[in-house]
């Protein structure tokens, strides 16, 4: 009983500043699958913001019951 369970991602980042994502997940269970975007700004060496949408196929569904997700993300990093 052989199954496949996977998912493809890519990432582009412009200038060191802008860091787009794209996801395509869950392949395994082609009903349920996820396309998700994300964008990422790095406002300094240590600080950055996303945005994020996942489950983005829902808005090619029809029907009453489209639910995108959407995250927003700051990000910190400090050594100690």
């Amino acid at each position: 009983d052989t199954r496949l369970y996977a998912f493809i991602n890519t990432r582009y980042i412009v200038m060191d500043k802008v860091l787009f994502l794209l996801e395509y997940d869950n392949i395994h269970t082609m009903p349920n699958n996820k396309l998700n975007f994300g964008i990422k700004f790095f406002l300094m060496d240590n600080l950055s913001l996303g945005i994020g949408f996942k489950n983005l196929k829902t808005l090619l569904d029809k029907g009453d019951d489209k639910k995108l997700d959407r995250l927003f993300m700051i990000s910190y990093s400090a050594k100690l």
